[in-house]
C-alpha cells in the first residue's frame, strides 16, 4: 500500500500494493485526525500497561502467605511473606494465583537507596493474601 498527499495537500490518496486501480481518497485533515487520535490511543495504552501496584502482605492466622516458584500450593516455598513485606503485581495470573515481585520489609526497608531496595525474590502468591486497599 502506498500513500501519498495529492498536487493541492488537501486529499490523501492511497493505492494498495498489487494496484488493481482501486484508490481511496481520505481528506488530508481528516487523516492527520486519524492519525492524531490512534496517536493518543497507543499513548494511553502503554501508561497504562506500564501501571505499577504495590501491594502489601495481609495478616493471617499462620502469620505469613507463601511465595511459591509456580501458581500451585504444591510448588516450591521460596519465601514466607509477612505483614510489613511488599509485593509488585507482574503481568501472570492463574486463578487465584499472581505472579509478584516481593521486597522483605518494603521497597525502602533498608532507607539506604532513594529508588528503592532490590526486590528479595520473584514468584507466585494467592491473590487472596494481599492486604484489601494495599495496592496503589
Amino acid at each position: 500500500m502506498t500513500a501519498h498527499l495529492s498536487s493541492t495537500q488537501s486529499v490523501l490518496i492511497v493505492e494498495p500494493a498489487e494496484n488493481r486501480g482501486d484508490t481511496v481518497q481520505v481528506p488530508a485533515v481528516r487523516f492527520r485526525v486519524i492519525v492524531f487520535v490512534l496517536t493518543l490511543a497507543a499513548a494511553f495504552a502503554a501508561r497504562e500497561a506500564s501501571a505499577t501496584s504495590y501491594c502489601e502482605i495481609r495478616k493471617t492466622e499462620a502469620g505469613f502467605a507463601a511465595l511459591r516458584a509456580g501458581p500451585s500450593d504444591s510448588a516450591k516455598l521460596l519465601q514466607r511473606m509477612t505483614p510489613g513485606d511488599e509485593v509488585l503485581l507482574g503481568q501472570g495470573k492463574t486463578g487465584d494465583w499472581v505472579e509478584v515481585t516481593y521486597w522483605r520489609g518494603g521497597r525502602f526497608h533498608s532507607g539506604k537507596n532513594p529508588q528503592g531496595d532490590p526486590p528479595t525474590a520473584k514468584g507466585w502468591m494467592r491473590a487472596s493474601m494481599i492486604a484489601e486497599d494495599s495496592c496503589g
